[in-house]
């Protein structure tokens, strides 16, 4: 570059500066002046003091409070949101994303006993109490519903410029009445969710579900896809993955190759660990032919196949003999 071009770049480089400091812009960050700190109910498990952690002891109706101080110099409004526990396309356990809510099992979803409080404003240097209320609630379970509550400020729409969001999100996890030592880790697979996309990049799409009422943690799922070639298979991909697995929830996983399946069957299969302790793993078979997936289905799918067509025989078994019974008769 001459010095005639870093001359202009640099005269570029000064007017934008200039334009943020004194244009019409402005930078502000909404909810980093209030604080907000939760009261523990009675209830509260030992040893837990930073969000809410419930032994629910009956299946009466509770309130959960806590106290928001607006530390700022004007007034302030606020809502507060409720979201249930999902594990993120990142692999980790999202208390905020409320797009996965389907994810969780609807009986475990926190969001559906939440009772929330219209907004509210807090004058500037004040404190207010602000309660959540939980609706009735079937103890009678294993594990936890996991979730939380989100005490968000409701912007200022008048004001331009890029505004910068801080909330304060606090976890709420309510324990069942069934105790146990430990529980068992169950991952089971929905069949009927896998697919294949054959296209310049292929997508191999299932579905893992755990049971457990619990968080899972360190997930390790490793998916092997082969290509029938007689005696011996050829691995065509292998890959291995970690996550957190949230309680009572499906998690959506993709596997994207980066070239387009050849013709021929093929097996896809999904091994599960964690600790180094093999769970249950699950296999799906399909075909490629001119380039597109003629069929996908695994053990599962057969199996359902094959047990309708067995019910369909019986039913037509049956009516014959009736048939002919009847027929006997006159």
């Amino acid at each position: 570059m001459n010095n005639k071009n870093r001359l202009i770049a640099m005269i570029i480089l000064i007017l934008s500066v200039g334009a943020i400091f004194l244009g019409d812009t402005t930078v502000s960050a909404e909810g980093s002046d209030y604080s907000v700190v939760p009261f523990l109910p009675e209830n509260q498990k030992s040893g837990t003091r930073s969000y809410y952690d419930i032994e629910l002891k009956n299946d009466k109706p509770f309130e959960l409070s806590f106290s928001i101080e607006n530390i700022s110099d004007e007034k302030k409004s606020f809502e507060v949101l409720g979201f249930d526990a999902v594990t993120n396309n990142n692999n980790i356990i999202d208390y905020s994303n409320s797009s996965l809510k389907s994810n969780v099992d609807n009986s475990k979803r926190l969001t559906n006993y939440l009772e929330l409080p219209d907004t509210f404003t807090i004058e500037a240097g004040e404190t207010d109490k602000v309660s959540v209320n939980i609706k009735s609630i079937d103890n009678d379970f294993e594990g936890y519903i996991l979730g939380s509550i989100q005490i968000v400020p409701i912007l200022n729409q008048e004001r331009s410029g890029i505004t910068n969001l801080f909330t304060r999100t606090i976890a709420v996890r309510l324990w069942g009445s069934k105790k146990s030592e430990s529980l068992s880790t169950r991952l089971t697979d929905l069949p009927e969710n896998f697919s294949v996309i054959n296209k310049e990049e292929t997508v191999i799409s299932y579905t893992l579900k755990n049971e457990t009422p619990q968080i899972e943690k360190d997930v390790v799922i490793r998916t092997v896809l082969k290509k029938k070639d007689g005696v011996e298979d050829k691995i065509v991909s292998d890959n291995e993955q970690k996550f957190d697995f949230a309680p009572s929830s499906i998690v959506n996983r993709e596997d994207q190759l980066d070239k387009k399946l050849e013709d021929g069957e093929y097996v896809y299969e999904v091994f599960s660990t964690i600790d180094s302790k093999k769970l249950a793993n699950y296999s799906y078979e399909f075909t490629i032919k001119k380039g597109d997936t003629v069929s996908d289905y695994s053990l599962f799918g057969i199996l359902m196949v094959m047990m309708i067509i067995l019910l369909v025989l019986i039913f037509i078994f049956i009516k014959r003999r009736k048939l002919s019974e009847k027929i006997e008769e006159k």
